[in-house]
């Protein structure tokens, strides 16, 4: 999998029996001399620089607009291994409290409900389409199968489904989103190849003829392109794409703006 992980950099120091057992014998005899004692010293408190990363990585989290609050609170704890959820919640209700009140001062139409439009085109054309999706690209394309509606099947037996084709960004590109400006990439291809292509090519390519494969895959995928392209535009958002089914999809954007899961515009 792609991504790389954050080290909070907390050193643990280990229990040792025999250490404890002298620290025992040491404090018996300091009390038995009289001796004063210190009291146990408690953790020291989070430093600047520790807190600093641990709201960073909130921030990436919650200014995408994916995650809930609980997600986020444990997306904190796993990445910075704290034994304790407590200071990850402190630090995600600040900057989630923080979200919301800029939020207030957007418009009613969002981003992210441009986004949410022109993937509801696409649900409707017979596409799976998802936002957030696992954790990189490459589980992203062998997990998207399972996303598809089942259908009856057809008149030999063989299972159907809703959807013939797909789109969908991962958690890495949306955690990129946190950075402005900022750019949305897209993958898409379809769940098998289009059959309404050249007859020659369709038959070369059903006997094993390779660079025929690969032809009826690229045409494919060039229509899915062109109707995942068209769809964000009619939803009303900036798209760049050469037209090659090799490139993913880019969606510019100066400004991301969506509404964390729960709330509401401020004029609805």
């Amino acid at each position: 999998m792609e991504g790389t992980d954050i080290d909070a950099g907390v050193t643990r120091i280990g229990h040792s029996p025999t250490l404890a057992g002298s620290l025992g014998r040491m404090g018996f005899l300091d009390r038995l001399f009289g001796k004063n004692v210190p009291a146990p010293q408690a953790a020291p408190p989070a430093t600047d620089a520790a807190l600093a990363e641990l709201r960073r990585t909130a921030q990436d989290a919650i200014i995408p607009g994916f995650r809930d609050f609980d997600e986020v609170v444990q997306q904190v704890q796993d990445v910075h291994e704290l034994d304790d959820a407590a200071t990850a919640e402190a630090v995600v209700r600040e900057v989630w409290a923080e979200r919301r009140r800029v939020q207030e001062g957007w418009p009613s139409v969002t981003e992210g409900d441009r986004l949410r439009t022109a993937f509801a085109i696409l649900e409707a054309r017979g596409f799976v389409a998802r936002a957030d999706f696992t954790c990189c690209n490459t589980c992203g394309t062998a997990e998207i199968d399972d996303e598809r509606t089942p259908a009856p099947n057809d008149e030999t037996g063989a299972p159907q489904f809703r959807e013939w084709a797909y789109t969908f960004f991962h958690q890495q590109d949306a955690e990129r989103l946190a950075e402005e400006p900022a750019h949305l990439f897209l993958t898409f291809s379809a769940f098998a190849p289009l059959r309404d292509l050249d007859p020659g090519l369709l038959a070369a390519a059903d006997v094993g003829d390779e660079a025929a494969r690969s032809e009826v895959w690229r045409q494919t995928d060039a229509r899915v392109g062109r109707i995942v392209a068209d769809a964000l535009a009619e939803a009303g958002l900036p798209v760049e794409w050469d037209g090659d089914p090799a490139h993913r999809i880019v969606i510019p954007l100066p400004q991301w703006r969506n509404r964390l899961p729960g709330t509401a515009p401020a004029t609805a």
